[in-house]
C-alpha cells in the first residue's frame, strides 16, 4: 500500500481503538527516510484524535546534541505546527540518568504498542536493530546498541520480542532508493521471519 492508503488505513484502526479505551498506544521511528510519510500524516491530522494517541520512539540516539536526536526530528515533521500541550510524544532517555537506570526504567515502563511504525533502512536496520550486530547490553524490551560504523554510533532500542507483541506493525519503504531495495529484495525480505506480520507500505 503507499502512504495514502496506509494514512486511511491507520486513521480508521485509530478510530476503531479509541471505542474500546481512552488513549492508543503508536510507536514511531526517526530518520529522514519516514520524513515523507511524517509530512503527510502532519497535513491530515485532526487535534482532537492527535491528542488521544500517546507515540512512543522506537529508538533513540544516545549521548548527541538535542538536534540530532529522534525525538528532536520527529517533533520537527510529525509535528510540525502544534503545541506542546496538543501532542503526546515520549522521550526515550533520560540525560539525567546513566545508562543502566534507562534501560531498566524503559524496560519497565514501555507498554505493549497497539500499532508499529518502521522504516528499513538502506543497510537492512529497523529501529537501532542492525543486521550482524548484537546488542552490547539487552533487556526485555530495550537494548544499547553500539555500531562503530554508524555516524551515530551509541543508541537505546526497543527489542525484536518487544516489537513481535504488536499485532499492527507497518514496514515503510519511501523514496526511490528505498523502493528500489524492495523490489531487489523483495522475496528475501518478504520471507524474513523477523518481518512476519509486517505489512509494507510502499511509495
Amino acid at each position: 500500500m503507499n502512504i495514502i492508503k496506509f494514512y486511511d488505513n491507520f486513521l480508521n484502526k485509530i478510530i476503531s481503538l479509541l471505542k474500546k479505551k481512552k488513549k492508543v498506544n503508536v510507536m514511531i521511528t526517526g530518520g529522514n527516510s519516514i520524513k515523507q510519510f511524517y509530512s503527510y500524516f502532519n497535513s491530515k491530522i485532526e487535534k482532537k484524535i492527535l491528542k488521544k494517541i500517546n507515540f512512543f520512539l522506537s529508538d533513540e540516539r544516545i549521548f548527541e546534541k538535542d538536534s540530532d536526536t529522534n525525538f528532536f526530528f520527529v517533533k520537527k515533521t510529525l509535528f510540525k505546527g502544534f503545541k506542546k500541550k496538543e501532542f503526546n510524544l515520549k522521550n526515550f532517555f533520560k540525560k539525567d540518568k546513566n545508562l543502566i537506570t534507562n534501560l531498566d526504567y524503559f524496560n519497565s515502563v514501555l507498554p505493549k504498542m497497539d500499532i508499529i511504525i518502521l522504516s528499513y533502512g538502506s543497510d537492512g536496520h529497523i529501529a537501532s536493530l542492525f543486521p550482524g550486530l548484537e546488542p552490547q547490553i539487552k533487556r526485555k524490551n530495550v537494548c544499547f546498541v553500539y555500531n562503530k560504523n554508524n555516524k551515530f554510533k551509541f543508541r537505546i532500542s526497543v527489542t525484536k520480542d518487544f516489537i513481535k507483541k504488536s499485532k499492527n506493525k507497518f514496514l515503510f519503504f519511501l523514496g526511490k532508493e528505498k523502493k528500489k531495495i524492495f523490489l531487489r529484495k523483495k522475496k528475501k525480505i518478504l520471507l524474513n521471519k523477523e518481518f512476519k506480520n509486517f505489512k509494507i507500505v510502499l511509495s
